[in-house]
């Protein structure tokens, strides 16, 4: 794993970070033999200044533009590096004897290369800087960073450029008109149609850009949205009285029939829930949300998603929007069609519908329950558990993520386990819904206590240059120390990555039932590639590792 991460990190970056190590080394070993003469001195005390000076010029040049969080965090360890080697001179002047200093230099340096190094490595080891890029040439280099590295292309079979086609006019209008809205939701839609939970975008610099792209694409507010109910039947909800809608006969459960001329199940199916940084690798999990969308579409929007941002990003405002023809049943079961005005944008009705039908963002729940990884006993016999991510210590995520082993997070969640069973816990909910991922070493030391046998989760492959090889194969390694209590795991659609994980381990397990509305979100390969672009408008993230089933063909959890 260590060295597919290195792999895909940036030359430059660890270039600078290996520079100012040597020159902090051989400052310390050259600082003798050339303060033997005056000329000697001067030279030395020059090439002190060496990597500050370099890192200054690799700062105007490669800094991120718009974003000091990933400058810091990225190139910050060796810049630091560098200060401290310029104030090498210093020291004789302060009359602090060489060899502290001789110590501290190369301890300082060597910290800043591994941190330089290590840090990214989880998330961000495939780091890019396209930040001083125009919006179509950061475009061009993401596309082509997509076809060389994104590493579920061949098994999800997708076509890099026909996407990029697709989505490039609306790159074009937004660089025309100098859109950052418009650029971060075309650049949101692209994401949507690889159909990967770990391929997409996210808000990165510019807060306004990221608010105007959510406007264009969470569409239209009818007074109403939609919700499909378990007999098959698509109904309204949130209806106010307020509204036309309600006052024209479409109350909460009022069916719809149609929506702009087509029978419903036809025009769900038209439908696309791009949306922020929503991804449905499983198609039945878009279909549950299919009729939220379908509630923002008005009549004569364009269905090619380019030509309908570039329209809504031209329009100004609900004043704008056309209207929605909608056939509902009235109550006494007769065909009623109405037509509606846009009320308000509608991305505040798709937020408080999702936040409803997946739970997200409400904390503390109905127990009281708002920190991960804690529990209560919530009757006699059955405990409750939040688990909302895989992390639990920064540093020890890290290194767990590195070694497969969390020791320190097992020996906490023992002691929480059995100070439940102390209290008479015989079942477990653990709630695993929205669960963001993390580390898959905490799915992997959980399941170890609730398992009675060791077995086999996924393989890591190296796929480099076309050479399939095995790197290391991943155990749940059996404790089953708590195997006697009924366990149910609770999931969603927005449950991802290491949740997936955790979900998929769990279900290995005996007495363990998993389940939800919908199923997870089916997206585990290792994520890494992350390209920042123009102005920092906008992060893309997306996977470039490859994790198998234990046949060594089929990719582990992630659908084709």
């Amino acid at each position: 794993m260590i060295y597919l991460r290195l792999f895909s990190q940036d030359p430059v970056t660890i270039f600078m970070a290996a520079l100012v190590l040597a020159f902090a080394v051989g400052l310390c070993f050259a600082r003798k033999p050339l303060g033997k003469t005056r000329r000697g001195k001067i030279i030395w005390r020059a090439l002190c200044f060496v990597p500050l000076v370099a890192c200054v010029i690799h700062f105007a040049c490669c800094r991120f533009v718009g974003s000091g969080w990933y400058t810091r965090h990225t190139y910050g360890a060796f810049y630091l590096a560098a200060l401290v080697t310029a104030f090498f001179p210093l020291f004789d002047l302060w009359r602090i004897p060489a060899k502290v200093f001789s110590i501290i230099l190369p301890v300082c340096a060597a910290a800043a290369f591994l941190y330089t190094i290590v840090y990214p490595m989880p998330f961000n080891s495939g780091l890019r800087n396209y930040t001083k890029q125009s919006y179509t040439q950061g475009f061009v280099s993401l596309t082509k960073d997509l076809e060389k590295y994104y590493s579920l292309k061949d098994w999800k079979k997708t076509d890099i450029q026909a996407i990029a086609k697709k989505i490039m006019p609306a790159v074009e209008e937004a660089e025309r008109k100098n859109d950052a809205g418009l650029f971060y939701a075309a650049i949101t839609a692209f994401g949507y149609y690889f159909y990967d939970g770990h391929v997409g975008t996210w808000p990165e610099g510019d807060r306004d850009a990221w608010e105007r792209g959510l406007i264009l694409l969470g569409g239209n507010d009818y007074g109403f949205s939609m919700l499909r109910i378990d007999d098959g039947r698509v109904v309204a909800i949130l209806s106010e009285s307020t509204l036309p809608a309600y006052q024209a006969g479409i109350h909460n459960g009022t069916q719809i029939i149609e929506w702009n001329g087509k029978p419903i199940e036809q025009a769900l199916a038209e439908t696309e829930c791009i949306y922020q940084g929503d991804k449905y690798p499983v198609k039945e999990n878009e279909d549950f949300f299919r009729p939220v969308f379908l509630a923002t579409r008005g009549m004569g929007e364009n269905t090619d998603i380019a030509q309908y941002l570039i329209s809504r990003a031209a329009a100004d405002g609900t004043y704008d929007a056309p209207k929605a023809r909608v056939t509902f049943l009235t109550e006494e079961g007769e065909p009623c069609t109405v037509e509606l005005d846009c009320v308000e944008d509608g991305l505040n009705t798709i937020e408080y519908v999702l936040q409803y039908l997946i739970s997200f963002g409400v904390y503390p729940n109905r127990y009281g329950v708002d920190k991960n990884f804690d529990a209560k006993m919530i009757n006699d016999d059955t405990a409750y558990m939040l688990r909302y991510s895989e992390e639990y210590n920064y540093w020890g995520d890290i290194f767990s993520y590195l070694t497969g082993k969390y020791p320190s997070f097992k020996k906490r969640l023992r002691r929480q386990l059995e100070d439940l069973k102390s209290q008479g816990m015989k079942n477990l909910i653990i709630d695993a819904r929205n669960n963001m991922g993390g580390y898959p070493a905490l799915g992997s030391e959980t399941a170890s206590l609730f398992s009675d046998r060791t077995f086999a989760t996924d393989s890591t492959y190296s796929d480099i240059n076309g050479r399939h090889k095995l790197m290391l194969t991943d155990y749940v390694k059996a404790d089953g120390e708590f195997k006697d209590i009924n366990v149910l795991v609770l999931t969603n659609s927005y449950c991802v990555s290491a949740g997936d994980y955790f979900v998929r381990v769990m279900g290995e397990c005996p007495n363990v039932t998993t389940m939800g509305f919908t199923c997870s979100n089916c997206s585990c390969q290792p994520q890494g590639g992350r390209v920042i672009l123009t102005n920092s408008i906008c992060n893309f993230g997306y996977t470039i590792n490859w994790l198998y089933e234990q046949d060594g063909k089929t990719r582990f959890i992630d659908t084709d």
